[in-house]
C-alpha cells in the first residue's frame, strides 16, 4: 500500500519530472525544466554543485595553515568551536588522562602530527576537562577519535596504527 506522498510522487512523474531534493524532511528544490537527458543531468549537477564545495587537495605541506608544524594541538572549550569553523580539516582525539589506551596511542599520535604536516590538522581534545564538548561529540569511551571537515565528522574505528590513522586522515580528506 503506498503511502500518501508515494501516491502523489507517481501521480506527478506519469505527467512529468518532478525532482525534489530534500533537506531536514523540506522540499528544497523542485525541477520543472525539460525533459531532455541533458536538462535533466544539468540540474542534478548544478545542485550538486552547490552542496560539493571541496577543497582543492592539499600536497607537499604547500597550505601553510594547514598543521604547519606537525605538532598535536590541545583544544578546551575556549578554542574548539571556533576551530573547527575554518573548514579545515581536523584529526581530533578525545582522551582521558588516566586511560592506559590513550597513553599508549600518545606517541602514535605524536608521530602521526608530524606525517601529516601540511595536510591535516591534529587536535585533542581532554575530555574529563572539557565534558562539555566531548557529550556534545557523543564520546562513550576513550581514546575516541574523529576526523572533522566542513561541518561533519566520521569516526576512526580501525587498529590505532600510525599507517592506519595516516591512511584515514588522509584518504577521507581526498
Amino acid at each position: 500500500m503506498l503511502n500518501r506522498i508515494g501516491l502523489d510522487h507517481i501521480v506527478q512523474s506519469l505527467t512529468s519530472y518532478c525532482y525534489g531534493s530534500f533537506h531536514a524532511g523540506l522540499n528544497v528544490h523542485v525541477y520543472n525544466g525539460g525533459r531532455s537527458f541533458n536538462d535533466l543531468s544539468e540540474f542534478v549537477k548544478a545542485k550538486a554543485d552547490e552542496y560539493t564545495k571541496v577543497t582543492p587537495k592539499i600536497q607537499d605541506g604547500r597550505n601553510s595553515g594547514v598543521n604547519p608544524r606537525g605538532e598535536v594541538i590541545a583544544l578546551d572549550s575556549t578554542t574548539y568551536e571556533t576551530t573547527l569553523k575554518d573548514d579545515q580539516p581536523w584529526m581530533i582525539e578525545y582522551y582521558a588522562p588516566w586511560c592506559g589506551h590513550c597513553k599508549a596511542l600518545a606517541p602514535i599520535y605524536e608521530k602521526m602530527a608530524l606525517a601529516l604536516k601540511g595536510k591535516v590538522n591534529v587536535a585533542k581534545v581532554d575530555c574529563p576537562a572539557n565534558e562539555d564538548i566531548c557529550k556534545s561529540q557523543k564520546v562513550r569511551g576513550y581514546p575516541t577519535i574523529k576526523l572533522h571537515q566542513h561541518g561533519q565528522s566520521i569516526e576512526f574505528k580501525k587498529q590505532r596504527t600510525l599507517e592506519s590513522l595516516t591512511a584515514f586522515a588522509l584518504g577521507a580528506t581526498e
